[in-house]
């Protein structure tokens, strides 16, 4: 089974920020995050863009978009999920707007349209005929926070656990060191016909096991 090394993937795409931070100082966002800086330090915004200029490394560092901000463990997932032979249709969906969608508490899968819910559809793709929606979360350590992601997780498997209907599937694609001992923990708690809790390593092994395909 490949392994992603999800932070050194995560390094990659810091670095790649800070690379771009010189050639984007006339960006709407950078001028924003200067400008919210010297608010705090009164510190000049062009001395800061000097230093950025004169290819300062801990400045851009600091100034640099966060990749955890980018939605870049979503972006790792997807990278490795379309690669499962098989898969096809495969879509990140968007947080909000008249496009995303969400669970309901009954297991529907509706479009947002301003309704509030904690049960997000962040991925969905046709496997075998089948239509299957994911929630992810990407969780690194233990702590509050990280607790909050792995209810989630296990809100969604609540909401599915009693759909029967054999053309959707829901997935709790759960990746990160906080789930290594917990994903056997929800597929006892959670258990349902139409849901499991997989990671995204193991996803491709799931697939290939629980829906042969047809030689």
């Amino acid at each position: 089974m490949p392994v992603i090394d999800w932070e050194e993937k995560i390094k990659q795409k810091r670095l790649e920020n800070i690379s771009k931070v010189k050639e984007e100082i006339l960006s709407k966002w950078l001028t924003n995050k200067i400008n919210e800086f010297c608010k705090r330090t009164s510190i000049c915004a062009e001395d800061i863009k000097d230093r950025i200029n004169d290819n300062d490394k801990i400045v851009t560092a600091f100034l640099a978009k966060d990749p955890n901000k980018q939605n870049i463990h979503e972006k790792i997932a997807g990278d490795y999920i379309i690669t499962i032979e098989g898969i096809s249709e495969f879509k990140i969906l968007p947080k909000s707007g008249k496009n995303a969608k969400i669970l309901t508490n009954d297991g529907r899968v509706t479009f947002g349209n301003g309704v509030k819910s904690n049960k997000s559809i962040d991925f969905e793709f046709i496997y075998c005929g089948i239509h299957f929606y994911c929630s992810h979360k990407y969780t690194k350590d233990s702590g509050g926070a990280q607790d909050n992601s792995y209810n989630d997780l296990c809100n969604f498997l609540t909401s599915t656990r009693r759909v029967v209907d054999k053309k959707v599937y829901f997935l709790a694609i759960a990746d990160g060191n906080y789930y290594a001992n917990k994903l056997e923990i929800m597929n006892i708690e959670f258990v349902g016909s139409r849901c499991r809790a997989v990671s995204t390593e193991n996803l491709k092994e799931f697939l290939e096991s629980t829906f042969p395909k047809i030689k």
